[in-house]
């Protein structure tokens, strides 16, 4: 994995600083990334890592870890699931944010093709999933249809989960943002989008057990960077 220089870690408190007495994202962002000259991954690890104290209360109440005792259907966004993993496959910077969810800075979303990473990625996932059939019953995969070759991703991904007798179904769909937050919004959610998390009730973080426990890998995590600990923030399992 690319390494981020130390200076982010000054950065990464500053940040906060400036976040928790009100100053605008962007603009703090920018003053932040200016002031120790930092690299535009950089700079992303701050827009998609750090957090107000509120944002990341808010958001780990919500967050289901694989450890706790639940029974119910999950909805994965695909895409943004799948993106995570590959990223990391891919050695680029993955990290833990403030908030606890596991992202990545690749901002290759509407570049995405699907190929052998994701097969990769896919077999991973598959056995995270199979730890987690004792909770979850059902998984719905959401799949955007714009990104290229979705419907070739989709017949993939619904013979593997087949084959693994995962109880799944796989959908391209032209929002799955918009359907996940009117139809979806009280399921379990899989996803790290901060908009979804902030819209739905419970949220998973895929990726983060996919490192975590079925590769036994460790990423970036920005509350370690903190100078003392954060204690809204849980332990990833």
């Amino acid at each position: 994995m690319k390494q981020l220089r130390k200076t982010i870690e000054e950065a990464v408190q500053d940040l906060l600083y400036l976040l928790e007495k009100g100053y605008p994202r962007k603009s703090a962002i920018a003053l932040v990334g200016n002031r120790y000259r930092l690299s535009g991954n950089e700079r992303m690890v701050l827009y998609r890592g750090v957090f107000t104290r509120g944002e990341c209360e808010s958001r780990t109440r919500k967050r289901v870890d694989r450890n706790q005792e639940f029974t119910t259907s999950c909805v994965v966004d695909g895409y943004n699931v799948f993106i995570t993993i590959e990223s990391y496959l891919r050695g680029r910077v993955v990290f833990r944010a403030l908030d606890g969810f596991t992202r990545d800075i690749s901002g290759v979303y509407g570049n995405y093709t699907f190929g052998a990473r994701t097969e990769q990625a896919t077999d991973l996932l598959i056995r995270c999933l199979l730890g987690l059939t004792q909770n979850i019953s059902h998984f719905l995969f959401f799949l955007d249809e714009p990104v290229s070759r979705s419907g070739e991703f989709a017949r993939f991904l619904r013979e593997a989960l087949k084959n693994a007798d995962i109880p799944s179904a796989v959908e391209v769909v032209r929002s799955p943002d918009t359907l996940i937050g009117e139809y979806h919004a009280r399921d379990l959610i899989a996803t790290s989008d901060t908009v979804l998390i902030d819209r739905v009730e419970r949220c998973t973080d895929l990726p983060g057990m996919v490192l975590s426990s079925v590769m036994g890998k460790e990423v970036l995590d920005l509350q370690a960077l903190m100078e003392k600990d954060i204690p809204w923030i849980g332990p990833l399992r």
